[in-house]
């Protein structure tokens, strides 16, 4: 109760890119959370900023906010050519108490050339793959901290018919193409939504919707008997994504690519499926699409896991609360 009643006097100024957007992950998974927490938030997106008003205009819009608002905390994403180094240190020149957060989702691929050098900008990192933490304590960078949450209010199970096979959300790349052709021609039904996928005239049939909003993703996630993640990055390699999470919130059964980073929250085989290659994933779709029960049950043993051990607010007031103990110990963030 401590913290909750420390956080309601305090104000968040929520500048995440897509915070705004009603297909943006990051408005779906921080806004409500946010709002329940803190006494005050601020909404200001990056990206929609800019296509508004440009750059240089969208910057000052953004610094105007910080220097009449004086929020307690700025949580946004860096790196774009306005949120960059510069700005952090505009942020502390026109509001010295102003606290900066920084949201570090890619450390599996970006710590090297990327979180290492901002994080000695930002008074703290909220790092959503944990497991890359001892990065930060190579460095000797005591900024780092671990927050795994996902929105588990918005995320739930509906009163809904399964109607589709297998069903696939998400923007393609070539190996996901790939992949999904080598279904397809092993006569699997699988129904895909997300964008660039119209490109492909032998995939057409298929594609039933380009980038959809949050609550039609929940719909098509509750109707689907199996949900495919495909959670490689863009370079083909294993990437612990939001995806999984989300699919058991709404107690549904998802098969996805082999990455060891979730058998940190998940049990294989009782909690998660994971495929390891084409046929192990056409095996494993053909031999749940015979097994409801067993489908249900593995299901129902992730949605208990993240509802009980993943809740966004939850795990937002452990990450401040971590912040408030930093500044009583007299932290003050020095580039090593």
């Amino acid at each position: 109760m401590e913290i909750e009643k420390a956080l309601k006097e305090k104000t968040i100024l929520y500048a995440l890119w897509d915070c705004e957007s009603d297909t943006g992950w990051t408005n779906y998974q921080f806004d409500s959370p946010l709002r329940k927490i803190f006494k005050k938030v601020i909404k200001f997106d990056p990206r929609k900023k800019r296509f508004l008003y440009g750059s240089k205009l969208m910057k000052e819009k953004f610094l105007e906010i910080v220097r009449i608002s004086r929020p307690d905390y700025v949580f946004l994403m860096v790196g774009s050519d306005e949120m960059n180094i510069d700005t952090l240190e505009e942020i502390k020149k026109i509001s010295p108490k102003t606290k900066t957060i920084a949201l570090l989702t890619d450390e599996d691929v970006e710590f090297d050339v990327f979180s290492r050098y901002y994080a000695l900008f930002v008074d703290y990192c909220m790092v959503t793959q944990p497991r890359y933490l001892y990065l930060y304590d190579k460095d000797g960078l005591k900024n780092g901290l671990p927050m795994v949450g996902f929105n588990v209010e918005l995320f739930k199970p509906l009163k809904v018919p399964k109607i589709y096979d297998i069903s696939f959300v998400g923007q393609q790349y070539t190996p996901r193409v790939d992949l999904i052709r080598f279904l397809i021609k092993n006569k699997i039904n699988i129904n895909i939504w997300g964008q660039g996928w119209l490109d492909y005239d032998d995939l057409r049939d298929l594609i039933k919707g380009g980038p959809v909003n949050v609550e039609k993703y929940i719909e098509i996630t509750n109707k689907s008997k199996i949900t495919l993640c495909l959670v490689k990055n863009k370079y083909g390699n294993p990437h612990v994504s939001h995806r999984p999470f989300e699919v058991a919130a709404c107690k549904s059964f998802q098969l996805l690519d082999y990455a060891p980073e979730y058998l940190d929250y998940f049990k294989e085989n009782k909690e998660i499926i994971l495929f390891k290659s084409k046929e192990d994933l056409l095996k494993k779709i053909n031999y749940y699409l015979k097994n409801d029960a067993l489908r249900k049950k593995i299901a129902n043993a992730a949605y208990i896991k993240v509802i009980n051990s993943y809740d966004i607010k939850d795990s937002l007031k452990e990450f401040f609360k971590s912040i408030l103990e930093y500044e009583e110990s007299g932290y003050k963030r020095t580039i090593p």
